[in-house]
């Protein structure tokens, strides 16, 4: 009998997860309940466990690629693969059968490969469109969440961001931060309206950023390791792009739901 591989679907790619035990597979289809996927792979993952932890300071994540292979590292873990195949093979340690450090490693990168990225920020849709907030832990990304009501909620910690035929498009991950598993309910998408970049602050403020600001203030929140110079290379591409076509702002909010009031008023 073929084995039963779970689909996972991020930002439009279909991860087909192999080599899983009975108790690996139940734990995956558990953990990315909403962004399982019934669609054509294009993206086929291959799990051993076959790596242990080691005492001592972890070594930095890494992301490196040279004539279409590439590897990827959120240690203990570690996955390398052909870019023209679409072949990953994953390695972990005990644990998490699919190690969510280790596979929104893998997302980044392959977003990057069409020119998208995954952005430390949350979003959320209001009226048709997301509005996209980023900024380092405690900045308020899932402050804003929690003020969506009604409102669609992205993610409040990983969100991907992706070139569009017109703009650039929005998508849910299953990658959510201090919210919890309440943050990434469902895998949707919504039009990008706008990217704040967010201040803390008592009362509200804004003000536009230019394309070099955005590019400069969007480039430390990109979640993918960037020593690799083709991997800056290529990223900065992506939010020379990005800047050029979504307005950016400098955001000082209050954590109140007059927020939304505030926002429509930047247009």
């Amino acid at each position: 009998m073929a084995e039963r591989a779970p689909r996972i679907e991020v930002a439009g790619m279909v991860f087909r997860v192999a080599g899983l035990g009975a108790p690996g597979r139940a734990w995956v289809e558990a953990r990315y309940a909403p962004f399982l996927s019934r669609r054509t792979p294009t993206v086929g993952v291959d799990v051993a466990m076959t790596e242990r932890y080691r005492p001592g300071r972890a070594a930095r994540p890494h992301a490196t690629w040279t004539n279409g292979h590439f590897s990827l590292a959120s240690p203990p873990a570690r996955a390398d693969g052909d870019l023209a195949r679409r072949r990953v093979r994953f390695r972990v340690a005990p644990g998490p059968a699919l190690n969510p450090d280790l596979f929104r490693l893998l997302c980044g990168f392959l977003l990057l490969q069409e020119g998208g990225f995954l952005l430390h920020a949350s979003a959320v849709v209001d009226r048709g469109r997301a509005w996209v907030f980023s900024g380092p832990s405690g900045s308020g990304k899932t402050t804003i969440a929690g003020l969506a009501g009604a409102r669609r909620v992205l993610n409040d910690e990983t969100v991907a961001l992706r070139p569009a035929a017109r703009g650039w498009t929005a998508c849910a991950t299953p990658f959510y931060g201090s919210g919890g598993p309440a943050m990434a309910r469902a895998n949707g998408r919504a039009p990008l309206r706008a990217l704040c970049f967010l201040r803390q602050a008592d009362r509200f403020a804004h003000r536009r950023l230019s394309p070099a600001e955005t590019v400069a203030r969007a480039f430390p929140e990109v979640m993918l390791p960037k020593r690799d110079g083709r991997v800056a290379e290529r990223l900065l591409a992506a939010l020379a792009g990005l800047a050029a076509r979504v307005p950016a702002w400098d955001l000082a909010f209050a954590p109140r739901a007059a927020l939304w009031e505030y926002l429509d008023g930047l247009g």
